[in-house]
């Protein structure tokens, strides 16, 4: 699966390395200053266990590269990578989100946020491509993929069967690890996490 990941961050680095390693062709898409570096100089401040060896072997097998965002390839999934921290203000989240609508040039980003949702819809009450839901179920409804990349515990338990039927197409990618993979496998979701096969 060809697999385009958003951003410069260590969460970045980690999923990009784990998304390769089981078989996807992976880009790091970045601000232009960044996309001549070696991906075996990339600057990371706090190393996770053998990540910058991952990141090595994984470009050297063909299946890990990266491109500014002048350059993007066409891909199955784009992924944002959020800045790793739980301490993100609103104002953060609205200006990654607004990364994320010029970057899926054309597509719809359904976002539900138990806490920055008024700020959200304020900041996005002219953007069509951002649309902000009440509930997380609703913002499920006709996707064709749903990203978790916050650790709420409203996420934590999810009605499968329910949220199976109202997604156009059941690809669940768990930015925090928060789901249970066999559970979600075995209610017929293709499932993603990030670091685990």
């Amino acid at each position: 699966m060809k697999i385009n990941i958003y951003g410069s961050w260590l969460s970045a680095r980690v999923a990009a390395a784990c998304l390769a390693k089981v078989g996807n062709d992976v880009v790091i898409c970045e601000m232009s200053q960044y996309k001549e570096q070696a991906l075996k100089r990339i600057p990371i401040t706090r190393d996770e266990p053998g990540l910058l060896r991952a990141l090595k072997v994984e470009a050297d097998c063909g299946r890990l590269s990266r491109c500014g965002y002048e350059l993007l390839p066409a891909a199955e999934i784009h992924w944002l990578a959020l800045a790793s921290t739980e301490q993100k203000t609103a104002e953060q989240v609205v200006r990654d989100l607004h990364v994320a609508e010029q970057v899926f040039q054309g597509v719809q980003v359904n976002v539900h946020d138990p806490e920055a949702l008024g700020n959200l819809k304020k900041s996005y009450a002219d953007e069509d491509l951002i649309v902000c839901h009440e509930t997380h179920m609703s913002a499920a409804k006709g996707v064709g993929a749903l990203l978790l990349a916050t650790e709420w515990p409203l996420y934590w338990s999810p009605d499968c069967q329910q949220l199976g039927d109202i997604m156009r197409q059941p690809l669940v990618i768990d930015g925090r690890n928060v789901f249970d993979k066999d559970v979600m496998r075995a209610n017929g979701f293709i499932y993603l996490g990030v670091g685990r096969s």
